[in-house]
């Protein structure tokens, strides 16, 4: 047996490891299906996700194995890390000079082959690797090497999305007394965020797109993978609009048509064709800021339609002014709010309604924005209702 070499940047990538927090932590579903899908589509009898510690390989998923750790100077994966732009394959490992008589290929759990593709994180440190093992020896086709190398990138960005999520939740506590910090850092975060998620979509798409040879097993597994991707991009889109909430008043004020505004969202909006506004119009001229007064119809909008119980959404919309102010009284009809729900209304993270009625959970920063653009139009904002008859909020606009 030859024990694996260790990398000249060990310190370094030891310590890219540590700071992701995932040695010795509960497994996932989102790392546990990827591994899954790993011997599926490579016909393995295991599948691991192996991140390579100072003394050990830790196994953050694994797939037909029951031990969660091995010694690192056994383990293959501490080869594969040495050449982390390589898959190690091993089609024999009772034929390797590096691994014949060592205790994984001699006993349990009898390894014959191995194939490894090294996690390398966006500094270019190799973490671990997703590797499928077999007790039979075998040669992956080149199909199924790259559907493998696939599956390890999907690996490398869970982590890296993980890492900022664990980012995002440190930084709740200080959502109020912290708000310009936390904007900044939502705003950054949620940029960091889009392009590993944008990434997993496509590969996904790759996969989905040249699916003849999963089962159907494996497809549902393809949608539940998609399902999670879709829910963290809409709540990176909703801390994006929480960061811009308060910046409308720095926008240059228009002449707005209101009807025109209200139509351009319902056109935009997922069962719009199914809401019906009547609109009360008792001014003038609206002249506001449009991007901030959209912000606010948009999400009100977009509430009564999702959590409404009928076919038809109905919403009265009246606009009033005085000297100093637009007031607007936006009435629903649908099923309104118990009282504990409207006391944690304009809280961060608060969520009244697990799913709305797509099947979708909301990520309790919309009411949140609506508030922080209204006062910082000069305006302010009170709501109303009872259970069963619907929900009145009037809010209003200062005049420039």
């Amino acid at each position: 047996m030859i024990a694996p070499e260790i990398p000249k940047n060990e310190t370094e990538r030891l310590k890219a490891l540590v700071s992701y927090d995932l040695l010795d932590t509960l497994s996932e579903p989102e790392f546990d299906e990827l591994t899954t899908l790993a011997s599926e589509i490579c016909g393995t009898e295991i599948s691991l996700v192996s991140l390579v510690d100072q003394n050990r390989q830790w196994f953050k998923s694994k797939y037909g194995l029951e031990a969660n750790e091995t010694p690192r100077d056994l383990a293959f994966c501490a080869h594969a890390i040495n050449n982390p732009n390589e898959i190690l394959e091993v089609k024999n490992a009772k034929n390797d000079e590096r691994f014949f008589d060592n205790p994984l290929v001699t006993g349990g759990p009898e390894i014959e082959f191995y194939a490894g593709v090294p996690l390398v994180n966006e500094d270019g440190y190799p973490l671990g690797t997703l590797c499928v093992i077999d007790s039979k020896a075998r040669q992956l086709t080149k199909a199924k090497k790259q559907a493998l190398q696939i599956l390890a990138k999907n690996v490398i960005n869970l982590i890296e999305i993980r890492r900022k999520n664990k980012q995002l939740r440190q930084t709740k506590k200080l959502l109020i007394s912290k708000n310009e910090e936390v904007e900044q850092f939502a705003y950054h975060a949620a940029h960091d965020l889009k392009s590993p998620l944008n990434n997993i979509l496509g590969l996904l798409e790759i996969l989905s797109f040249d699916n003849t040879n999963l089962n159907e097993e494996q497809k549902s597994l393809l949608l539940k993978m998609e399902e999670v991707v879709l829910q963290q991009k809409q709540f990176i889109n909703s801390l994006l609009e929480f960061s811009k909430a308060s910046h409308h008043t720095t926008v240059e004020t228009s002449k707005i048509n209101l009807n025109v505004l209200v139509h351009r969202i319902l056109d935009a909006s997922k069962g719009g064709e199914n809401c019906v506004v009547n609109i009360n119009d008792n001014t003038k001229a609206l002249v506001c800021s449009e991007p901030g007064l959209t912000v606010i119809l948009q999400n009100l909008i977009t509430n009564s339609i999702k959590y409404d119980d009928k076919a038809t959404t109905q919403i009265d919309v009246t606009l009033t002014e005085d000297s100093n102010f637009y007031r607007f009284t936006f009435k629903d009809y649908g099923p309104g709010m118990p009282s504990n729900v409207q006391e944690r209304l304009f809280q961060p993270f608060a969520v009244g309604v697990k799913k709305d009625k797509f099947g979708e959970q909301g990520t309790g920063l919309g009411l949140v924005g609506v508030k922080r653009t209204v006062k910082s139009l000069g305006g302010g904002i009170e709501v109303a209702s009872e259970k069963g008859e619907g929900v009145e909020i009037d809010f209003s606009i200062a005049k420039n």
